[in-house]
């Protein structure tokens, strides 16, 4: 009788304690977040509060966004004109037959100076007018490139005569390579290869 009532005992106790423990568990499980609910969460985004000075942020990112086309407007003039300057000696006043001996004396091919010459005087021209820009833009930074290389590179990046000037003209031209002429210029018009996409895709 004494061995009964103590294994009763012993199984209402063990009883109490897997109850207990049942209830623990679905109390966490209540209580844990679900992975949908987590992801839930992730989702969800966090708004936030508008400010003046958020306001005034985004106004004047808005009014610079719409001022992008003058930056590429005057990259293009601003290259245009130091090409012209640059090829007007060349082109005119007896200097084009002395440029080319100077790039065969380089070791080139002389009528790469004839090439030269004419893509800095009447690729300025086109650049400043807006037409075939990304292929002027190419052909500039193929002679900045070489200018670099041939002339420039041995008198280092800041000593006189060194290629900080070309290499400014070659990062310019490659800027209109990949943006195009923008809608200020004839590319833009004929919808040519030279506009820049934003252009294309407001067409669009």
């Amino acid at each position: 009788m004494a061995m009964t009532a103590v294994t009763k005992v012993v199984e209402t106790v063990l009883r109490s304690y897997d109850a207990r423990k049942d209830l623990k568990k679905q109390g966490e499980l209540k209580n844990k977040p679900t992975q949908l609910t987590r992801w839930a969460r992730i989702g969800t985004p966090r708004t936030e509060p508008v400010t003046l000075s958020l306001r005034i942020r985004r106004l004047v990112l808005r009014f610079l966004d719409r001022l992008q086309p003058l930056a590429l407007l005057a990259s293009r003039v601003v290259l245009g004109t130091i090409m012209i300057g640059h090829g007007y000696g060349k082109v005119f006043r007896g200097g084009l037959h002395p440029f080319v001996q100077h790039i065969g004396s380089m070791g080139l091919p002389s009528w790469l100076g004839y090439c030269s010459a004419f893509t800095e005087f009447f690729g300025g021209i086109l650049l400043i007018v807006g037409l075939f820009t990304r292929c002027v833009s190419v052909a500039v930074m193929i002679d900045m490139a070489v200018a670099i290389w041939k002339v420039h590179w041995k008198n280092g990046m800041f000593a006189k005569g060194g290629y900080e000037f070309p290499l400014t003209l070659l990062t310019v031209a490659f800027t209109l390579v990949l943006f195009g002429a923008g809608p200020v210029a004839i590319d833009a018009i004929r919808g040519g290869i030279g506009r820049s996409s934003s252009t294309r895709s407001k067409k669009a």
